[in-house]
């Protein structure tokens, strides 16, 4: 019950400095209109506690321009809906990019405190992996979980999985040809 209540706080704090802030922004572009309008559809079926629209509304926000406001609240309602691995991706984007910030705000701040406590929310329900390699000559390298290619995968940095077994295919491309390292583990 616990979690569920940070997750509940956590995505109401989001969407309402989410539509806060659009609000106080000037809609500057029909981009921007939009993108508020979703924000406003997206906290009226949060209160409805629809999270599947919660999670389209945000989504399609967020293609129109990103913001760590409205990651947090895509985590928290994609936790709602128990997709704890989607949620953790969303959280840990908004940790790595705040936690960058050389003179964060007291809202930064408070953003990232609430990112990190659904991130820990949702850690009793994921494993955690992180990929380190030394790549001579790589020029990418890609993660694959089970024959399927992780998005966004940057070696160093966590990959949150369910648990249970899985089979780790690490491939890269180098100037002089492809190369394949796998990885099979019982349980994670």
């Amino acid at each position: 019950m616990k979690s569920v209540h940070a997750a509940r706080c956590c995505l109401l704090f989001s969407l309402c400095w989410a539509t806060t802030a659009a609000a106080q922004t000037p809609a500057s572009s029909p981009q921007e209109t939009r993108r508020a309008g979703l924000l406003q559809q997206a906290t009226r079926a949060r209160a409805q506690q629809n999270w599947v629209e919660v999670v389209r509304l945000l989504r399609e926000a967020i293609e129109l321009r990103p913001t760590d406001s409205v990651r947090l609240g895509l985590a928290g309602a994609l936790q709602e809906l128990g997709r704890h691995q989607e949620a953790a991706v969303y959280a840990s984007q908004c940790i790595r990019t705040l936690s960058a910030e050389a003179r964060p705000s007291a809202e930064q701040q408070t953003l990232l405190r609430a990112c990190r406590r659904l991130l820990d929310d949702s850690s009793a329900h994921i494993a955690t992996v992180t990929v380190r390699a030394t790549l001579q000559g790589w020029q990418r390298a890609a993660l694959e979980v089970d024959g399927e290619r992780i998005e966004g995968f940057t070696l160093g940095e966590p990959v949150y999985l369910t648990p249970g077994p899985r089979r780790l295919r690490l491939l890269g491309s180098a100037v002089s040809g492809s190369w394949t390292a796998e990885a099979e583990r019982t349980e994670f």
